[in-house]
């Protein structure tokens, strides 16, 4: 199963309920979130893991074209090249002037993250335009979904229970003696946190090499 988007606030809300732990609705529940996905594109390595569904432009310098022998890395992941335009206006429309790699991308269900341009098509070229779909992929896998909810309710839930708490992690006086948030949820967040960690090698960006 696949999601269009990341976990929202009533998806956070229906997975505490769904433990028999009370609504963490008075918790900045969104930014937690956003945080959460920076998170876990800045350590698996892609910037834009979902793509949005509307087309974007990146500038790319060519200056280096020829030392790099017609390849350009590309920095954000590509699912779809829309239109490639040059610093004088001109677009090129002929696929046979560029190439994407790795070629089994779409076989693969990964973004491309080079292109090796035709340098003569190109020469004299300084900047390049690309517009297309940027991102990792066009949906949340089910597995990056899950993670991103449970790392978001363990970070929430945590909150709650420090708040409960003031503060206090435990508490002992004259032989009695409580422990906030208790061994219970100890393992839970630990199990939760273990659970984004392992998801994140999954997906961590690795250098492609030709």
């Amino acid at each position: 199963m696949k999601y269009t988007k990341y976990p929202t606030i009533e998806d956070i809300k229906e997975f505490c309920e769904g433990l028999n732990i009370e609504s963490p609705e008075k918790y900045p529940i969104e930014s937690t979130i956003k945080s959460i996905v920076r998170k876990f594109e800045r350590f698996t390595g892609w910037d834009k893991f979902l793509a949005p569904k509307e087309t974007k432009t990146l500038c790319f310098n060519l200056e280096t074209l020829s030392k790099n022998n017609g390849l350009i890395h590309l920095p954000i992941p590509l699912l779809e090249i829309t239109e490639i335009r040059d610093n004088n206006n001109k677009t090129y429309y002929n696929l046979e002037d560029w190439d994407l790699y790795p070629e089994n991308a779409l076989e693969n269900n990964i973004p491309y993250e080079w292109i090796k341009l035709n340098k003569k098509t190109f020469k004299g070229v300084r900047k390049l335009h690309i517009t297309g779909i940027w991102g990792y992929s066009r949906e949340v896998p089910e597995d990056v979904w899950m993670a991103i909810l449970k790392k978001g309710s363990a970070e929430i839930l945590h909150a709650m229970l420090i708040s409960i708490s003031k503060g206090l992690k435990s508490w002992k006086q004259f032989g009695v003696s409580e422990e906030y948030g208790g061994p219970f949820y100890a393992d839970l967040f630990k199990q939760w946190n273990e659970d984004f960690n392992h998801t994140v090698q999954r997906y961590m960006r690795c250098s492609y090499s030709f």
